[in-house]
């Protein structure tokens, strides 16, 4: 390396060109020079820098503080590279508060632009904390407590992340269950950084319980179960949108199949699909909002389906979370989409099998396992939660003054 050109180089040029640079790599740039380190340490270009290449964000549905560390994984999938986000932070933080005992849990609840919506909460649902946080520049936000009692946790609510694009504010998004002893109760709460407080949003149609959401720009896809009068689920699924910025569910009219288990939405190159998968097969479907349908695109090869699923009733490894986070609930077998044109589909025993849509085919992921701290058959490991870009901009450690 040529250190007198580096040195001589311009500054605003050299920005312009690392603003460019991957968030890993840029990581690694700041060992290079001091000059390197404090420029992509300033706060300016922390903004400057927008959330870029995509990542298959993985992590246990829940961990402990016995577990060997706490971190969150994310695969890059054009070169299947590893990379660990450690959450230290967010634990020393809360250990200096509370001290936190052997029967709290992590568990992550949505993610968004290299952001996430994080629970710690203990086993028997008493205490909680919740954040917002970037894992990158270890910055974060502590959120006010959003139920009173710990029965109303037990709602299992589903949670979206919405980051704004200046990366200045967000929204944290919670969806209850439909409550048939009380049917009025208030079930969808909103927090705004820019107001600093939670409130009540816009309720879909009653009897319907949120089984998975997606978000996508500043819409929230949502798939519904509908529940009988005896609290039980009668599969029969529905799929809204929610605007987040008029305040308004649409309900999209599509017929999904009601013999799957646990439903997901998945967003792929800019479409929309519907995943089923039952005891015989998993299936994609392309859902058409213009024509009200669902259109069948693939199932997996029944050989390979089954290698995936797990030979376990529990998914959960003695664990529980009161929230449907990033991962689901109950999920043993999980997809998601990246912007390559590609579903991914990853199992709690650690398979990994995508669908390419452009060449209509099915490939295996190689080298699946994790970077080395959790076990497969011990914990939810193994399972691509979200597709995410990380970013170097800090979460605002304040609010804005409310409105």
């Amino acid at each position: 390396m040529d250190c007198a050109l580096w040195k001589s180089f311009p500054a605003d040029l050299l920005e312009i060109v690392l603003l460019y640079v991957p968030i890993p790599e840029l990581c690694r740039l700041r060992v290079v020079c001091k000059r390197w380190a404090a420029l992509t340490k300033e706060e300016e270009f922390k903004l400057k820098a927008k959330p870029q290449t995509g990542y298959l964000f993985r992590t246990p549905d829940v961990i402990t503080p016995n577990d060997n560390e706490c971190s969150w994984e994310i695969r890059d999938p054009s070169t299947q590279s590893l990379y660990v986000l450690s959450d230290t932070f967010l634990y020393d933080h809360l250990n200096e508060k509370i001290e936190i005992a052997d029967n709290y849990q992590r568990s992550t609840l949505a993610a968004d632009k290299g952001w996430l919506a994080v629970l710690w909460i203990t086993g028997d649902g008493e205490d909680e904390a919740m954040f917002v946080c970037n894992p990158v520049t270890k910055s974060f936000k502590e959120l006010p407590p959003l139920f009173s009692n710990s029965a109303a946790k037990y709602f299992n609510p589903a949670v979206a992340l919405v980051v704004a694009d200046d990366m200045l504010s967000y929204k944290l998004f919670v969806v209850q269950e439909y409550g048939i002893e009380d049917p009025a109760r208030k079930r969808c709460f909103v927090y705004n950084s820019s107001v600093g407080e939670w409130r009540p949003f816009a309720h879909p149609p009653p009897t319907l319980t949120p089984c998975h959401i997606l978000k996508v720009d500043t819409i929230l896809y949502t798939i519904f179960r509908d529940m009988n009068e005896n609290h039980v689920s009668l599969r029969t699924y529905a799929i809204y949108s929610y605007d987040t910025k008029t305040d308004q569910w649409t309900d999209l009219e599509v017929d999904p199949p009601g013999d799957c288990f646990i439903p997901q939405l998945v967003a792929c190159s800019g479409d929309l699909f519907f995943i089923g998968y039952n005891d015989e097969e998993i299936s994609i479907s392309e859902i058409d909002a213009a024509g009200k349908q669902l259109n069948f695109v693939a199932t997996m090869e029944d050989e390979k389906y089954h290698d995936m699923l797990p030979d376990y009733d529990s998914t959960y490894g003695g664990h529980w979370s009161p929230y449907i986070d990033c991962i689901g609930t109950g999920a043993n077998l999980l997809a998601v989409g990246d912007d390559q044109g590609c579903i991914h589909f990853s199992s709690v025993t650690g398979d990994s099998v995508s669908y390419d849509l452009n060449e209509e085919e099915w490939f295996e992921v190689e080298g699946n396992g994790l970077a080395g701290h959790m076990d497969f058959e011990e914990e939810r490991a193994g399972l691509f939660g979200n597709f995410i870009r990380l970013s170097s901009a800090p979460v605002p450690s304040k609010d804005s003054p409310k409105i």
